[in-house]
């Protein structure tokens, strides 16, 4: 009965070990996915800074090959009585300084949700580790119980029977003394 009782505890550990352990793995695997979508959207970052680079270099030279063209125009129409319409260039929505913010190079990747997660993983294989150790001393535990169960049968000194009959109580009574 204790060796039973002893081997469902050794088989409920064994069990949750093995839940950890597949747990571990899907962690782990979720984590290298997410290691390659950092660096995947880490790289389009930066092709997109270099876009936007580009294309506010574009649009600086246009603004300024426009203004030319103007002062051009006006040059070239002073001798002439018709008045030169002023072409309006519409300013950049996004303001400059946040432009600027955006295409600096991030310095500091925020790496503390990876750090978290590495040191919750770190913790869970530990854990791991824990109970492995507390099984196999369970099962030395069990191991040498259930052996010198076997030695005090073999003996006749452990009867599971004699403590919980009873009859030995009405056969003490009728033998005399």
């Amino acid at each position: 009965m204790v060796e039973q009782c002893h081997q469902r505890e050794m088989d409920t550990l064994q069990d949750t070990l093995q839940r950890i352990k597949v747990e571990l793995e899907m962690v782990q695997e979720e984590l290298n996915g997410t290691r390659k979508d950092k660096f995947m959207l880490q790289a389009k970052v930066a092709e997109l800074r270099n876009s936007m680079k580009t294309v506010l270099q574009q649009n600086n030279q246009l603004k300024q090959d426009l203004k030319n063209g103007r002062l051009r125009k006006r040059m070239d129409l002073k001798g002439e009585s018709t008045p030169v319409t002023p072409v309006k260039i519409p300013d950049c929505p996004v303001p400059a300084s946040l432009l600027d913010e955006l295409l600096k190079p991030s310095a500091s990747v925020n790496k503390e949700p990876l750090n978290n997660l590495h040191n919750c993983l770190k913790q869970l294989k530990q854990e791991m580790d824990s109970l492995q150790k507390q099984m196999e001393e369970h099962t030395v535990t069990v191991t040498s119980l259930a052996s010198a169960e076997e030695e005090l049968q073999k003996l006749g000194l452990h009867d599971d029977n004699i403590n919980d009959s009873p009859d030995k109580e009405e056969n003490d009574e009728m033998q005399p003394s």
